[in-house]
């Protein structure tokens, strides 16, 4: 996590979703590396005077198989009271 001010912070990253049967898919081998995914991933954090405003996003559609490529994007917001 990179913090620009002590307001401000970002993030980068990757999550690996590694998907395969647990027998052998002798009928469509593919599907057996088609599920797996990586996804690239970044965020947002804002914090001011107790609020907290976070923003994430993931995308798979450049490393991942025929059938899972998404985009992910989170909007959080919190109060610490």
């Amino acid at each position: 996590m990179y913090s620009f001010s002590e307001m401000i912070r970002a993030s980068a990253g990757f999550y690996l979703n590694d998907f395969s049967y647990k027998k052998e898919n002798l009928f469509f081998p593919a599907l057996n590396t088609e599920f797996n995914t990586l996804f690239i991933t970044a965020g947002f954090n804002i914090d001011f005077q107790g609020f907290t405003v976070d923003l994430a996003l993931a995308d798979s559609h450049i490393f991942s198989g025929k059938f899972t490529k998404r985009t992910i994007l989170k909007l959080a917001a919190g109060v610490q009271l």
